[in-house]
């Protein structure tokens, strides 16, 4: 057997150098060294070029000339076969003697040149998505379908490192571990029991071939390359290393692998099905190598543990021989207390991967159930308890002791609430099969599975890093009875007991079952009992009517005539011929004390009183005062324990949902088996709500009448059916969300996520306050403004006392457009004048006069430009504008330009629209006296200031102001208020003077059908009491303080982030390609948010460039809650895509493909439009520049002409691009 302990040859960068020269006739230079174990290897670049091209290796003396050789014609074999689409290989160069090989001077070692490849060790690659993984899986089946086709006398040999014989090799070195590893040692001696007991017989009948050998996340090379604008890019993998070639197994290359993806994942069992996904989609595997895979990888990942101990024994100066021995330990410790013994989990989790039965053995449901079961019994009705249920509450801890209010906590009644939706017939609530509860009910049925991590706190999550997110178990196993009283008819295998003290009871309700466990005080806290059937999948003795009725009795027994028909003989035979199958059958819920432990290990017939039900709350100690639970039972079928035959208890009761798929085939629908459902049902359609007609639905909204859909499906009903432009978040992989409370949303599966974005839901969603209110007074009344009602005249003054004289009249309106809308007619009227100015990027509304003022929108793609009514001026961007932030005239200089355009205004300005807080610019805030000095030009024209507040006003910059724009010192005339007045509610407001109101009551008279609505004014009014109860203007202060303050440290730990820049709740991150030229970075944006998305918190892009990402949280969002965004933002913002340039575009670009770099639908500041030719693509202007590109309104050529030129100049620019390029070679 080849060692792979001997030393690498002791050569220096100088001999190095003096090896090259000696074969290669191209000057190169040696510029660095690279780990190695057994070779010595260098980097190598050409005299004229910075970067490394090529690899010098020098091998090992022992290294014998054929296995250079197979090394050689491997790479080369393997080359043929790939490509940019598959992977990528080093292949060896020809050197001064005409070969790949040639030894040094005196006949010493072999030395070779690869080609240099690209990329970054998969070990330091971050992050370790499904994507990535899936792509490093197809790439090792591509390798290995190549190798299929590979034969070299060379690689016949037996190595130290190879998967047949690592038994040997760890049983010779495993005295090599330390005595503080004693417990891992034992780990490992059990793998290698179980190995050479159960899989190394199964080795010899596995397809073989030759091997790579030794693809660890070293030798896998990640290259990843911007595409688009979208913030997606490719991963370019290559495979480097082929020192351990030689013969096995062809799975043993996926399965060294394999130990390596599952290296720093919290839950690697489900990150290893993209990868082996992946590799299954090129290089079908067998069912006897997925049978071994797992155990493999183990054996692997005992190896590298053993042979680092070895070889610190042997060379301790070397410390790349035990550079994964950390990673090894720590996925052995985590293996071995989340995977059972005999690891049916692992394997069944691998053969559904790969389209295969989880459990080979297993029957299909259909064949289990009972016949003839058309409807489900009328008692009997289902339970949502899902996150979207309305049984369950909003989290009223997000509203408790905010701002010195304790606010009031009121529990849950589950039962009650159950009793009103449920008719008089239904006695038993049964939940959905695979449903995803939310966390705080997670815990009321046992344990979680191994190996995800325990429900606790619902946005635990949020706080933990990790190459892969881990989710949370919240997918129940089984189901839960909720059991009700009085019952009159038993349900499945519960009945009613009238003289029992009115008290619930669970029997057997199938034959042929033997009392396999009984725990009278299991660690679920009640009583648990495990029943074992053995079913034939052909002959089926459970009917319909005996298992919901029948089976009650505990005196019944099959009818005389069935046992009289077919002699015992016959009836025999038959069950000899037909297949049977073990169901185990846990029933947890039952009254410990009351259970006869006696009975365990003895048969039970059907219809035999297994024990009462426990009625206390057991498992709802993490429940108190949120929730109370009737009686209730937990009952999982399955068909394999796992290991957990000891402790029953232990068995899981819930997954996440990576592994839905994979428990739904171990764990059968208990339902269906009892005959409580139809089998034609089948798995999952319970989830949707919609599983026969007539069955009384608790919890879920009656008229959804397609019931639940899974996200996929969503997505393809709504491109279908809403419009094709209706813009969605999270494009590849959307958020289906159910629930909202205080500052979170969650998704179907119950997974919490920190809404930084939502500026709607100002005072939280689901806020208490806003939602009793708006009940109480939705029940009373709502009708329109026509009528007098107190709401909407309180309303107005509470209003109204927001704002200082003379703005003393509101008007009440429905959305944000329609405020703005009715600010622009009260501003044309009052000065009966047309023309208006705005700041460019802005957005006011959708309508049509609106959309013309809106340059974000109609400047973009399918846009036709502003109206010629309609005059911009340029953002006052103190970052990429010629007055920066060290400039104190800023606001000045900036203010000088709306001068400039009004005098070449040809017609008069009636009114200047201006968000106090540039939102859609960039999140740009207005320098000092910029306002107070646009202000006083315009009023000096004759003009009126109107205030677009819609996204900034209520609090949301904190302090003690009300409104964004009292932070530059200014009194508007018109402010247009709507988004957070409601909470979400539909409800706009329009504030102005009493002599624009006066000018606006000119005989026509003015209404909005719901505008000023009682449930409207309602909500208005218990938004401000929620605004000031619970503190929340002084929380933007000091949260928004805290979260700015982070933010800002970002600016010095990352390369990307150019500007940080905000107030309050209100913050801008301006994305970078370099700091230096302030470049802007709409991809690495856009990237931000998407896996800001995978880690839990939802946030968007803004600005000309799209490159700003920008946080608008509720206003309940805590210092905590800052903390945890900022240090997530930093784990993202060091993952490997941060640190690759995105693709420079042409130095000279038009119009048209600078607004392409910008981002899709982005526009470009118009201070570039005015210019006829292709302008440079400048991201930072000098005063003369700016000043010279300032419009006073659009270009007279049309969009077709514009076009053209921009073709042309475009098509000018390639060709001088393609000139100079050659020109430069030719030189």
């Amino acid at each position: 057997m080849e060692s792979t302990a001997a030393s690498p040859p002791c050569v220096g960068e100088q001999e190095a150098q003096t090896v090259l020269q000696e074969i290669s006739a191209e000057p190169l230079i040696v510029c660095g060294s690279l780990p190695s174990e057994r070779d010595a290897n260098y980097l190598v670049r050409k005299s004229s070029e910075a970067a490394p091209c090529y690899v010098l290796k020098i091998s090992n003396e022992s290294d014998q000339p054929s296995l250079i050789d197979c090394q050689n014609e491997l790479m080369a074999h393997l080359a043929r076969h790939a490509g940019p689409g598959r992977f990528t290989v080093p292949t060896p160069l020809l050197l001064k003697n005409g070969s790949h090989t040639m030894r040094t001077t005196g006949g010493g070692h072999l030395c070779r040149l690869l080609t240099y490849q690209q990329g970054v060790p998969l070990a330091d690659f971050s992050p370790h998505d499904a994507t990535l993984l899936g792509r490093v899986g197809r790439v090792i089946g591509h390798v290995t379908s190549a190798l299929c086709w590979f034969v070299h006398s060379g690689a016949e040999r037996a190595i130290v490192w190879s998967m047949e014989r690592c038994g040997e090799v760890i049983g010779a070195h495993l005295g090599h571990m330390s005595g503080s590893q004693e417990g891992d040692t034992e780990v490992i001696k059990r793998w290698l029991e179980r190995y050479t007991n159960v899989i190394e017989p199964k080795m010899r009948d596995l397809p073989r071939g030759v091997l790579h050998g030794d693809l660890n996340d070293r030798n896998i090379l990640v290259d990843y390359r911007w595409e688009g604008r979208a913030g997606e890019g490719t991963h370019s993998v290559a495979v480097i290393d082929y020192g351990d070639v030689s013969c096995g197994p062809r799975v043993s290359d996926l399965a060294i692998a394999m130990s390596y993806v599952m290296y720093r994942k919290e839950e690697p069992l489900a990150c290893v099905m993209p990868f082996v996904a992946g590799y299954h989609s090129v290089h079908p595997l067998t069912e006897g190598e997925v049978d071994v895979l797992f155990d493999l990888s183990l054996m692997r990942l005992a190896t590298t543990v053993v042979m680092a101990a070895h070889h610190r024994s042997i060379r301790p100066e070397n410390a790349y021989l035990s550079v994964s021995e950390s990673g090894a330990l720590r996925l052995l410790r985590l293996l071995d207390s989340t995977v059972d013994v005999n690891h049916l989990l692992p394997r069944a989790i691998l053969r559904h991967t790969c389209n295969m039965a989880p459990i080979p053995s297993a029957p299909s449901l259909h064949s289990l159930a009972p016949p003839h079961v058309v409807r489900p019994p009328s008692c009997l009705a289902v339970v949502d308890l899902t996150s979207s249920s309305h049984l369950i509450e909003c989290d009223a801890e997000m509203f408790a002791v905010r701002g010195g209010v304790d606010w009031e906590r009121r529990p849950t009644d589950l039962g009650a609430k159950m009793d009103q939706e449920m008719g008089v017939d239904q006695c038993v609530a049964m939940s959905g099969y695979m449903d995803a509860w939310p966390v705080p009910l997670c815990g009321i049925n046992g344990p979680s599975p191994s190996p995800s991590p325990s429900p606790g706190h619902p946005r635990d999550h949020l706080l933990r890093d990790g190459c892969i997110r881990p989710s949370l178990a919240t997918t129940q196993i089984g189901r839960t009875f909720f059991l009700r009283s009085p019952a009159a008819e038993p349900v499945g295998f519960a009945r009613h007991q009238r003289g029992k003290g009115g008290q619930w009871e669970v029997f057997c309700p199938l034959d042929g079952c033997e009392l396999l466990h009984v725990d009278a005080a299991s660690r679920r806290g009640t009583g648990l009992v495990v029943l074992l059937q053995r079913v034939s999948s052909q002959v089926r003795e459970v009917s319909s009517a005996s298992t919901l009725t029948g089976g009650a009795n505990s005196n019944s027994s099959p009818p005389a005539s069935d046992c009289d028909e077919d002699p015992p003989h016959h009836h025999q035979q038959q069950q000899q011929q037909a297949p049977t199958t073990d169901v185990y059958w846990l029933i947890a819920g039952l009254h410990g004390p009351s259970l006869d432990t006696r009975r365990q290990g003895r048969a039970i017939s059907k219809g035999d009183i297994i024990g009462p039900v426990d009625v206390g709350q057991w498992g709802c100690a993490g429940l108190e005062g949120v929730a109370t639970l009737p009686p209730r039972v937990h009952v999982t079928a399955a068909f394999d324990l796992w290991g957990h035959e000891a402790d029953p208890a232990a068995f899981p009761t819930r997954c996440t949902r990576r592994l839905k798929e994979v428990y739904e085939c171990l764990c059968p629908d208990p339902a269906v088996l009892l005959g409580l459902l139809p089998s034609a049902v089948g798995v999952g359609v319970e989830a949707k709500m919609s599983l026969c007609d007539g069955m009384v639905h608790v919890g879920a909204p009656s008229v959804l009448a397609g019931g639940k859909r899974d996200p996929e499906e969503l997505k393809r009903i709504r491109r279908d059916v809403l419009g094709r432009n209706l813009s969605l978040n999270y494009k590849a992989d959307p958020v289906k969300v159910v629930r909202g409370s205080g500052q979170y949303l969650y998704d179907e599966t119950g997974r919490a996520y920190l809404d930084c974005v939502n500026n709607v839901t100002h005072v939280g969603h689901g806020n208490p306050i806003v939602v009793r209110a708006l009940q109480q007074q939705m029940e009373v009344l709502n009708t329109n403004c026509r009528y007098l009602h107190d709401a909407l005249v309180e309303y107005a003054a509470q209003l109204l006392a927001l704002f200082p004289d003379p703005l003393r009249v509101v008007y009440l309106v429905n959305t944000g457009t329609e405020a703005n809308e009715l600010a622009l007619r009260l501003a044309q009227t009052h000065t009966k004048r047309r023309d208006v100015l705005i700041v460019d990027h802005a957005y006011h509304g959708n309508s049509s006069g609106l959309i013309g003022m809106s340059p974000y929108k109609c400047d973009g793609k399918g846009g036709s430009g502003v109206h010629d009514w309609v005059h911009r001026v340029p953002i006052p961007d103190r970052y990429r504008g010629p007055a920066t932030y060290d400039d104190p005239q800023a606001g000045d200089y900036y203010a000088s330009h709306v001068e400039r355009v009004i005098r070449e205004s040809k017609r008069p300005i009636a009114a200047f629209f201006a968000e106090s807080v540039l939102s859609c610019g960039g999140q740009v805030f207005h320098p000092p006296d910029y306002l107070s000095a646009v202000y006083a030009i315009v009023r000096a024209h004759g003009g009126v200031c109107v205030a677009d507040e819609v996204q900034t006003g209520f609090g949301r910059v904190g302090g003690d102001k009300w409104w964004a724009y009292e932070s530059s010192g200014v009194m508007p005339d018109i402010v247009a208020m709507a988004k957070p007045i409601g909470n979400g509610h539909p409800l706009a407001a329009v504030v102005t003077t009493t002599e624009i109101a006066a000018s606006f009551d000119n005989g026509m008279g003015w209404f909005n059908t719901y505008g000023g609505n009682p449930v409207s004014c309602i909500v208005g009014l218990s938004v401000l009491k929620a605004i000031n109860e619970l503190g929340l203007r002084e929380n933007a202060h000091v949260s928004g303080r805290s979260l700015l303050d982070g933010l800002k440290t970002l600016i010095e730990t990352s390369d990307c982030v150019g500007d940080v820049r905000g107030e309050g709740l209100m913050a801008g991150i301006e994305m970078v390609e370099c700091k230096r030229t302030k470049a802007p970075a709409p991809a690495k944006a856009n990237y931000v948010i998407n896996r800001m998305r995978q880690l839990g918190f939802l946030l968007s892009t803004d600005g000309p460039f799209d490159n700003v990402v920008k946080v608008k949280p509720p206003m309940l969002f805590s210092v905590a809650d800052g903390r945890a965004l900022v240090d997530a933002l930093r784990v993202v913002l060091k993952e490997t895509p941060m640190t690759v340039k995105t693709p420079m575009r042409l130095p000279i670009v038009s119009r048209q493909t600078a607004r392409d770099a910008a981002g899709p639908h982005r526009q470009l500041p118009s201070f570039w439009d005015d210019c006829r030719q292709p302008t440079p693509l400048r991201t930072q202007f000098d005063r003369h520049e700016f000043d010279a590109h300032v419009p006073a309104k659009r270009p007279g050529y049309g969009h077709k002409a514009r076009r053209l030129m921009v073709a042309l100049s475009t098509c000018g620019a390639m060709v001088l691009a393609v000139l100079l390029a050659w020109a430069r070679r030719e030189g």
